[in-house]
């Protein structure tokens, strides 16, 4: 918990899931620099992994939504499993993990 009560930036939750096994689903997420400010202009690698095994590299399509929103369109190979998890990262901006659970 931050000193205000809320969640720290970095700690995000997808409440809803994902669909298993689906094409044409979008993650949105923000990416902050190390100091907490937004980062419109960030160079994002994705990792992925599914259900605890080893991480790939991301070959789903990212969108800047401009003022450090991003949007990630993940394979539908990406969410061929129950625990799917999403690590973004860009030099000088704090990693982002999403991890869901899909649904049938």
């Amino acid at each position: 918990m931050t000193a205000s009560g809320g969640l720290p930036t970095h700690m995000m939750f997808l409440t809803l899931g994902l669909h298993r096994n689906v094409s044409n689903q979008h993650i949105t997420f923000a990416m902050f620099s190390n100091a907490g400010v937004a980062d419109p202009s960030a160079s994002i690698s994705v990792f992925t992994s599914k259900d605890g095994g080893a991480q790939a590299s991301g070959g789903g399509t990212i969108t800047n939504l401009g003022n450090g929103q991003y949007d990630y369109a993940p394979t539908q190979a990406e969410t061929k499993g129950a625990n799917v998890s999403f690590l973004f990262r860009s030099a000088g901006d704090t990693p982002i993990n999403i991890s869901i659970f899909t649904v049938s």
